[in-house]
């Protein structure tokens, strides 16, 4: 019952990244909740950095659930929080630079 933080976390890893995946195969922007709130001049650009985005997300996921795995759930959690941090930071910075353009 201990790994069930690092099994949960993996596999939410894991279906995040199928998600970006399949969003950067079809460069679908229907795909992503709610886009029509959202004015999208490109959208194939679009559903490409969002699915960049979402590739950092479920790597942070996958990477607090690997560590949770090996050195227990509480380093995990704490691992998991660091790379969410870092993830957020990329994405916004990613974000701004995607839409000078």
């Amino acid at each position: 019952m201990e790994e069930a933080f690092s099994y949960l976390t993996i596999a939410f890893g894991i279906g995040l990244l199928l998600y970006a995946g399949l969003l950067l195969l079809t460069k679908d922007v229907n795909m992503i909740p709610r886009n029509h709130t959202v004015q999208i001049p490109d959208p194939k650009h679009y559903a490409k950095t969002f699915a960049l985005l979402i590739v950092f997300l479920g790597l942070a996921f996958l990477s607090g659930g690997w560590v949770g795995l090996f050195a227990g759930p509480a380093i995990g959690a704490i691992t998991l929080l660091v790379c969410l941090v870092l993830a957020i930071w990329l994405d916004v910075r990613l974000w701004k630079k995607q839409n000078k353009k």
